[in-house]
């Protein structure tokens, strides 16, 4: 839960999850498919399950947001 996000050497795009010690947040960011480390989770809720107990409402704050203005 310590290590930085890696997206690795391959070129798929995979939204995942990894913990960042600095925020205490479960982010996200693009993994690529191959490579990587431990530090990475299918879903947010599974990263905080490993990396920090915090309640659902930090994990809906996290993900609530991401618009797309055109």
């Amino acid at each position: 839960c310590s290590l930085p996000p890696v997206s690795g050497m391959c070129r798929a795009y995979f939204p995942r999850w990894y913990f960042n010690p600095a925020t205490s947040l479960c982010e996200k960011f693009i993994y690529g498919g191959c490579g990587g480390n431990d530090n990475s989770f299918d879903r947010p809720e599974e990263c905080y399950k490993r990396c920090k107990s915090v309640n659902l409402k930090s994990v809906i704050s996290v993900t609530c947001c991401n618009f797309v203005t055109l």
